[in-house]
């Protein structure tokens, strides 16, 4: 890895040059190739993942991981047609006078075959495949469209990715779905 991760230099430039690698152990000689092909991608993609130049030994629950995580990846991008996303509001309460002061949303997602998909598993499978945006926008919306319901005078927050914040439109996007929704 040492070697591997040195400079180039290229027409009298310097570049950075970083590899990430994955092994896997076979222990049997019966493996067929493209498995072990397999495990070795999956280990390399865990290397990635931890930071450049890295590497990683292939792990079964890496491949269970690397297979739950593309499978939530299909799923949830259906998941706001098949109306399976919601948010359920958690009470902030002021600790001097006890009274509710606001209401924090949080998304929640009840998959329709096998029921609720903790935010700690989704949440960052949306962000790694871009899905966070028409999520977060979702989220958005429907938190604005139930502050209607919520007695004046009482806030709602909501939870953003930092993606979504670096949205050169971010702003502009949220005026435009409070106008609207409100």
């Amino acid at each position: 890895m040492r070697i591997l991760n040195q400079p180039i230099k290229v027409r009298g430039m310097v570049h950075p040059a970083y590899c990430s690698c994955g092994v896997a152990v076979i222990a049997s000689k019966n493996v067929p190739f493209d498995r072990a092909l397999r495990s070795a991608n999956v280990a390399r993609a865990n290397a990635a993942e931890a930071g450049l130049g890295t590497w990683a030994l292939y792990h079964p629950e890496m491949g269970e991981a690397a297979t739950y995580n593309r499978w939530l990846k299909t799923e949830l991008a259906g998941a706001i047609e098949r109306n399976e996303l919601s948010l359920a509001y958690q009470p902030q309460i002021d600790v001097n006078s006890g009274t509710v002061v606001g209401y924090e949303a949080l998304l929640r997602w009840n998959h329709w075959r096998i029921g609720a998909i903790p935010p700690a598993d989704f949440i960052p499978v949306a962000e790694q495949s871009g899905l966070i945006y028409q999520i977060g926008e979702w989220v958005m919306r429907r938190a604005c469209a139930n502050t209607k319901h919520i007695p004046g005078g009482v806030k709602v927050s909501i939870n953003v990715s930092n993606l979504q914040l670096e949205q050169p439109d971010f702003i502009q996007m949220m005026e435009q779905i409070m106008r609207k929704e409100n």
